[in-house]
């Protein structure tokens, strides 16, 4: 693994400044880029994982994690995703885009309400159906909270993580 970093600016590497499988992170602003075989440069984006102030209210970020991805199935196994840190009487949205589109577990797309059941308990868990078919998951889970403002609803992002996980012949 060769690791590289950018201390100078705020822009991303261009594919001739990055050798394939090469790290490197910008300090300036965080975000880690990586080049693949075919050229591509893919980059991840960090959370912040320090208390935040978001509405009216100064509360920790929802933290998203996972389970059962170490014996995922391919006979239609699931994958617990857990979310944490939601506030009650805040409205949030889940949401599970399909970055491989060849393994159509979610119709790219997903969407659903989080509601936390009460002040004590802070944390949502799902189940995700994984198909038989499916070999490869490469999932973004996106958690928004849904705000009202002059009676327009809209989505402000919290958290977001990606699972990358190969099923397992059982």
């Amino acid at each position: 693994m060769k690791l590289k970093r950018d201390i100078s600016s705020n822009s991303s590497p261009s594919s001739n400044q990055l050798e394939i499988g090469e790290l490197v992170i910008n300090a300036k602003t965080g975000i880690l880029y990586s080049k693949k075989v075919d050229g591509t440069i893919v980059k991840w984006v960090p959370n912040q994982l320090c208390d935040i102030t978001y509405g009216n209210s100064m509360s920790a970020l929802p933290v998203i994690s996972f389970k059962d991805i170490n014996v995922l199935c391919c006979n239609g196994g699931a994958i617990t995703i857990t979310v944490d840190n939601l506030i009650y009487n805040n409205r949030y949205r889940l949401t599970i885009t399909d970055l491989n589109t060849a393994a159509n577990i979610v119709a790219s797309s997903y969407s659903m309400e989080l509601l936390p059941i009460n002040s004590s308990q802070r944390s949502v868990a799902l189940n995700l159906n994984i198909p038989s078919e499916t070999v490869t998951a490469i999932l973004k889970i996106s958690i928004s909270q849904i705000v009202t403002v002059s009676n327009v609803e809209s989505d402000v992002l919290l958290s977001e993580s990606i699972l990358n996980t190969t099923c397992k012949n059982c």
